[in-house]
């Protein structure tokens, strides 16, 4: 037992049994800490902030074909006009603001593509609807420098009064022709059925309650371009 003791006494009296046992408790208390810190992370973790703080993974940034997305919230108030209809003629030259109109309020519906016709209409004396890419003929506009003349009193849309003086041969009749058209356009006409008993075709509608005389003039314009 005595010897027990010395020797005890022998190993506390030794430096290099005290410097490890600084280590050891050193060592022992980093682990402390470790752990603590360990066991304070696990406390403060949540799922939501696990998933909010991870990046997102590659399939998120491909882009969906237009049928798998998610359907837009609908827009409330009256749509946008079209940029097809500028809301004051000088903003486009006539003629493509002619064909804009043309192509936008429904006119190529029936009339086909820039007016060259082919849209068949049942029961009617034609059978399809005119054409109006030679409307230049109608108007008895064969020289081209006629129809650019015709075209410039359309864009001051004041042709009647200058036809006179422009130096057409015949500008009477394209004076008459000018408000035949417009009168058509403006208040419609019934189509002429080939069989009284068939179906009635589908007849020219009224279009005054939607287009302006300028409005009117650009498509005329238009028209007539398609003979130049």
């Amino acid at each position: 037992m005595r010897r027990a003791d010395e020797m005890s006494g022998r190993l506390r009296g030794d430096p290099g049994v005290r410097n490890l046992w600084r280590v050891f408790w050193g060592v022992v208390l980093l682990l402390g800490a470790w752990y603590g810190l360990l066991i304070r992370q696990a406390l403060v973790w949540t799922p939501a902030r696990f998933v909010r703080e991870k990046s997102p993974p590659v399939w998120a940034s491909v882009e969906l074909p237009a049928w798998a997305r998610p359907l837009s919230a609908p827009t409330t108030g009256p749509p946008e006009r079209p940029s097809a209809l500028p809301t004051t003629p000088s903003e486009l030259p006539n003629v493509e603001r002619g064909r804009r109109l043309f192509h936008t309020v429904g006119c190529a519906v029936c009339h086909g593509v820039d007016g060259a016709g082919g849209v068949r209409n049942p029961n009617y004396v034609r059978d399809t609807i005119p054409a109006l890419d030679r409307l230049a003929e109608r108007m008895l506009l064969f020289e081209k420098a006629d129809i650019q003349t015709v075209i410039e009193g359309l864009a001051r849309h004041d042709l009647p009064d200058t036809l006179p003086q422009s130096g057409l041969p015949r500008w009477p009749v394209v004076r008459a022709q000018y408000e035949s058209l417009r009168n058509l356009i403006w208040n419609g006409n019934p189509a002429g059925q080939r069989d009284p008993r068939g179906p009635e075709p589908i007849p020219m509608p009224a279009w005054k309650d939607r287009l302006s005389s300028e409005d009117v003039d650009d498509i005329l314009a238009f028209l007539l371009s398609r003979s130049l």
